[in-house]
Formats: C-alpha cells, sequence, structure tokens
C-alpha cells in the first residue's frame, strides 16, 4: 500500500508553530548572554549525516564547466540554516595522474573550502566524481583500475587527516559509480577495498557507500548493500539517489509534472521507500545523496512530500543542486539576490 504523507504535513505544521513560540521565548530569555562572533559546527561528525544539506556542484566539472564554489555560497546557504555540504570534486583535478601524487593547489583549495565551512558552522560531505579520460567512474575491463581508487583515496584521507582539516563530514568515494552493464554485480568488493584504504588512515570521518546501476533508490539491491563491509568504528553509511521523472535520470526530459497532489505523493513514496524501507528493516545507517525537481508546482509539492516522508523515516539527504556552475531547472541556487522555488520549500525542513 502506497505511504500518504500529506496528513504528517498538517501535524507538521501545527507542530511547527508551537516550537516557534516555544524558540521566541528563548531568544528572550537568553538575550544576555554572550555571542560569538563565528558559529563552529557540530564536530561530532558521526551526526552530520542526519540532517538535509546542499550539493555544491562545479568544481567536479571539465574544462570551461568547472567552477569552484565560494564563500558567497556558504555564506547564503548558512543564512538559510543549511549545515552540511555535499562537496562534488574532481578525481583529475585533485590526482590528474592515477597512482601519483595529489595536485597541491587543488587539494589545498579543498581544505581551505572546508575550513571555510566549518566557520559558518557548516560540515562538508566530500564526493569524488569522475575521470573525464573515462565513461564516468566504470571499473573493469577497460575502465579505470580498481586499484587506483584504493590509492586515491588512502592519499586524500590522508592528507586530510595529516593537515587536521576541520568539518569534514565524510567521505563519498565514487559517485553513481559502474553504471555500463558489463560491469554490474562488481562494485561491492571494489567498494570495500576503499573503506578499508580509508579506514587505515581515518578512523573518524563517515565513509559514503553507494550501489551500482546509478546508484537508485527506486532500485536498490539489497543483495548488493548485504555485501559492503563496515569499518570496526562503524563508518560506512549507504547512499543513495532518487530523482522522479521518468526515466529516473534526473534530467525531467521531458518535464512532465505529476498530475495532481496525490500523484506527487505516489511518485516519490514509491521511488523512495524501496531504499529506506530497507534502511530500517536492516538498522543500516543511510542517505539520500542526491534528490531534486524543476520549479513546477506540482514537483514542488512532490518535493515537500519526499522531505517530509524522509523526515519522517529519519533518512537525511542532500539536495542537487547548487553552485556557481549550476544552472538547469534543479538548481537550488538564488537569482538575483532571489530565493528559489526550491529553497522556499527546503527552508521549512532545516533547523
Amino acid at each position: 500500500m502506497t505511504t500518504d504523507v500529506r496528513g504528517l504535513y498538517i501535524v507538521r505544521e501545527k507542530v511547527f508553530s508551537l516550537l516557534l513560540v516555544f524558540c521566541v521565548v528563548m531568544v528572550l530569555v537568553s538575550c544576555n548572554s554572550p555571542v560569538s562572533g563565528v558559529r563552529t559546527a557540530n564536530q561530532n561528525p558521526r551526526a552530520c549525516y542526519r540532517q538535509f544539506g546542499v550539493t555544491l556542484s562545479g568544481a567536479e566539472g571539465v574544462g570551461t564547466d568547472y567552477s569552484r564554489p565560494t564563500s558567497d555560497e556558504l555564506q547564503y546557504y548558512s543564512s538559510k540554516g543549511v549545515k552540511l555540504i555535499r562537496l562534488e570534486v574532481g578525481w583529475d583535478k585533485l590526482q590528474p595522474a592515477l597512482g601519483q601524487p595529489l595536485h597541491g593547489d587543488e587539494l589545498q583549495w579543498v581544505e581551505k573550502f572546508v575550513t571555510q565551512a566549518n566557520q559558518y558552522g557548516m560540515q562538508v560531505d566530500i564526493d569524488l566524481h569522475q575521470r573525464s579520460q573515462y565513461n564516468d567512474l566504470n571499473f573493469g575491463t577497460g575502465g579505470i583500475d580498481p586499484k587506483s581508487l584504493v590509492d586515491f583515496w588512502r592519499r586524500f584521507a590522508g592528507e586530510l587527516v595529516k593537515d587536521h582539516v576541520p568539518g569534514i563530514c565524510g567521505f563519498g568515494i565514487a559517485n553513481e559509480p559502474n553504471h555500463d552493464t558489463e560491469f554490474l554485480g562488481e562494485w561491492s568488493s571494489q567498494a570495500n577495498a576503499v573503506i578499508s584504504s580509508i579506514s587505515e588512515v581515518d578512523h573518524d570521518h563517515l565513509i559514503f557507500v553507494p550501489e551500482d546501476n546509478w546508484d537508485s533508490s527506486k532500485h536498490w539491491s539489497p543483495e548488493q548493500a548485504s555485501q559492503i563491509r563496515d569499518t570496526p568504528w562503524h563508518q560506512v553509511i549507504f547512499e543513495a539517489h532518487s530523482y522522479w521523472d521518468k526515466g529516473g535520470s534526473g534530467d525531467y526530459n521531458p518535464d512532465i509534472p505529476p498530475p495532481d497532489d496525490q500523484a506527487a505523493n505516489n511518485v516519490v513514496v514509491n521511488n523512495l521507500s524501496p531504499f529506506i524501507n530497507w534502511c530500517k528493516k536492516t538498522s543500516s545507517r543511510c542517505f539520500v545523496g542526491e534528490f531534486g525537481v524543476p520549479s513546477d508546482g506540482n514537483w514542488l509539492n512532490a518535493l515537500n512530500y519526499a522531505l517530509l516522508y524522509m523526515e519522517h523515516k529519519n533518512v537525511f539527504g542532500a539536495y542537487w543542486a547548487g553552485g556557481p556552475g549550476y544552472n538547469d531547472s534543479l538548481s537550488i541556487e538564488p537569482v538575483n539576490g532571489r530565493d528559489s522555488a526550491q529553497m522556499h520549500v527546503l527552508e521549512k525542513y532545516l533547523p
């Protein structure tokens, strides 16, 4: 039976109103307390995935598509209540040659950006994207040698630990790996090797682990997930992506919004529930690493229902996407100083 989350929305709004009154009273009571000039993020990285955040795109791009997010993005999203940033980074930029040392300038930029995020009271999930000379992140014959990913993460995580970079939530080890048919089924053993390589140098931060076949929440594979091995320090977070257009790709082309309110409810629950139900059944820690919609009215209703459903199930995620170089129909970036329609929805679910 399809879950209907519309009733939860009414209850949530009533609770929100009561909490708002309580918060106003608490602010008045504490108005004489000293206030620090800079907010510092909660330094417990183990709780950072249990909130909604925003992905910042741009630094994973190649050529003219490459653009680094700046402190302007951090300032804006912090002002909206965002405490978690999922930062896309490019493997090419960080390690131009496989198996070789990291690129110092790109590494220093990542470290500086994460440190700045921490100063704004945020934590950062650093998510690894494709190598441009290969077909995205396919590991196998004709693709990238899986040992190269192990080498990268041992170097990258090791540098971040050595440099004591504050504000790290965790590491997204590979964005949507192995979507070509001939490589499906190989990912679990490859991911386990990466998990081990990170835990050898970092016991503290989380490790976000996707599945192959586009990492779809709708097509989540319990069999594949069961083969992933956590570390002795319990660092693994399972990650899925969820888009609600007909093909589930996030292209929304053609853009056909749900015809009515009930359909908006159904499309998100049907898409998210295979992943979230597995998370609950197995008591696994989970995160929806990407989700997003165009600004059409019924897609915004779907976004609202999705956020409410995830909040109700205590599984959170990061909206796709913001960032200086991201300007398609899903963008949550402000335009000419005005919030996007998507931000108006997401903001209701932020601290």
